[in-house]
């Protein structure tokens, strides 16, 4: 009897709706980082999910160890997926870096609430933000990491906060406030240019003892490093480019959608993607001296279009 009795109460108890416990171990409920520009449309929710908007990138490099802040509430989805918008347009100005008019989101559940906290800053690190690949002589091939351009990095995350227990989490935006050249190469080369973010290690306490921990970059620090990729890629959308006896040619590429790095950084244990140009690509220039003759070739279109990567050659 008692055995049926059991049986009974353990049927009833399916039948009662999913309590927030119980919806954690049931779907996902790692928040999702995303760059929006306002006007564009928002990130698909799921019911019970809302969307919130980080702290300028000034805001965000003025925070302290141990510092908590209240993320803005964008928008939410009801538990019959109606999507209700909650922010007014000066809520939204509030929260858009103003060199690059992009706003860094965080998709997560309702019940992590809107405060956050900065557990550290964890030092820089270096990030791939451009290539160039010149296959003949005498081209001098340049890269400028110039003020307001907009970089797209990969952000980390894990239930622990622990080195090494870091997935991909989306991505997140970092602006330049200021200019960053790199050495010009006069010969034949492959370059990968890098420049250094500083990172710093997020805490998200939600309801029902959940918590989530964020490695993101919040800041461009500046530098310049270049590395040498083995083999420039496959581009067959060429031009030629003629200079005459007196004068040398330049052609500079400054709005393209850039290539996204996979390995655009590695750092407390987690590789992120990393790509510049999310809205107008760094500064590149290819430079032919005097009397010389070659071509200029993109990967992913003629160099004048959305060629992604250059390549000189003969």
């Amino acid at each position: 009897m008692a055995r049926r009795y059991l049986l009974i109460a353990a049927a009833l108890l399916a039948m009662l709706p999913a309590t927030p416990a119980a919806a954690i171990a049931n779907r996902a409920t790692i928040p999702f980082d995303y760059i929006w520009r306002p006007g564009t449309p928002l990130p698909k929710l799921q019911p019970d999910q809302m969307v919130v908007a980080w702290p300028t990138q000034t805001a965000m490099a003025k925070l302290k160890n141990g510092q908590s802040f209240r993320m803005t509430a964008i928008g939410h989805a009801t538990a019959d997926g109606r999507y209700i918008m909650t922010a007014s347009q000066p809520v939204i100005a509030s929260v858009t870096n103003r060199t690059s008019g992009l706003v860094n989101l965080t998709v997560t559940p309702l019940w992590c609430g809107l405060t956050d906290k900065l557990v550290k800053r964890l030092g820089t690190q270096w990030g791939a933000v451009g290539t160039t690949f010149s296959q003949t002589r005498p081209v001098t091939q340049a890269f400028d990491y110039d003020q307001g351009q907009s970089s797209s990095l990969g952000v980390g995350i894990s239930t622990t906060g622990k080195p090494g227990s870091l997935t991909a989490d989306g991505t997140t935006s970092v602006s330049t406030t200021s200019d960053q050249s790199f050495p010009a190469n006069d010969g034949i080369g492959n370059e990968r240019y890098y420049t250094q973010f500083a990172f710093g290690k997020f805490k998200l306490p939600c309801t029902h003892g959940e918590t989530e921990y964020q490695v993101k970059p919040y800041e461009w620090a500046g530098g310049d490093w270049t590395a040498h990729p083995k083999s420039a890629p496959r581009a067959r959308y060429c031009v030629v480019e003629r200079a005459n006896r007196r004068h040398s040619v330049t052609f500079t590429k400054s709005t393209t959608t850039a290539v996204t790095f996979s390995s655009g950084f590695t750092f407390y244990g987690f590789t992120g993607t990393a790509q510049t140009g999310y809205d107008t690509s760094a500064k590149v220039r290819f430079t032919w001296a005097p009397d010389t003759a070659g071509h200029l070739c993109g990967t992913a279109d003629y160099p004048a279009d959305a060629a992604r990567e250059l390549v000189a050659r003969k």
